[in-house]
């Protein structure tokens, strides 16, 4: 019987689209069709049927094609030991980092180079570290117990620190 549907289906909906809107409403209508035997009822529901899905199907799929990522669900929380945050060479230049030695965020630069940390040390010391150009020259604020803020120049040397040891 599913052979025999579709070209029943295509020459009444060729025939009720070149009509008018109206006609077509009407051949969706089943009211007319409680006079009519049991096999004509199927088929002209079996032929409903079809349009209604040769209708949908392209706005469903239009829906779906259209779903950006931005509109998808995110969710609200990501658990997780590291994170890495990459440029679109691949670079890691942000990471979040939970182990055994350290909680902390580093941002690299664009070789990768750490050039921002803040961490909390396994041992209970904590700080932020500003880094100069390839990891040359910095200044260490620094705390365990007593804190300290410490600038290094470029060989790697102490040159300041506050309070003074």
């Amino acid at each position: 019987m599913a052979g025999s549907v579709a070209p029943f289906a295509a020459a009444g909906l060729a025939t009720h689209v070149r009509a008018n809107a109206t006609s077509v409403v009407h051949w969706l209508c089943l009211e007319h069709t409680v006079n009519l035997p049991l096999e004509q009822r199927v088929r002209r529901l079996e032929r409903r049927n079809l349009l209604l899905i040769v209708l949908a199907l392209p706005l469903l799929v239009g829906a779906f094609a259209r779903r950006s990522p931005s509109t998808q669900d995110v969710p609200d929380v990501v658990r997780a030991r590291r994170v890495e945050i990459v440029d679109a060479d691949g670079v890691v230049r942000l990471e979040l980092v939970h182990n055994v030695d350290e909680t902390g965020l580093f941002i690299r630069d664009s070789a990768g180079v750490v050039r921002l940390g803040a961490a909390q040390f396994a041992h209970g010391g904590g700080g932020f570290a500003l880094h100069g150009p390839n990891a040359r020259g910095a200044a260490v604020l620094y705390l365990k117990g007593t804190g300290n803020l410490t600038f290094y120049d470029s060989t790697g040397a102490p040159v300041a620190r506050f309070p003074s040891p």
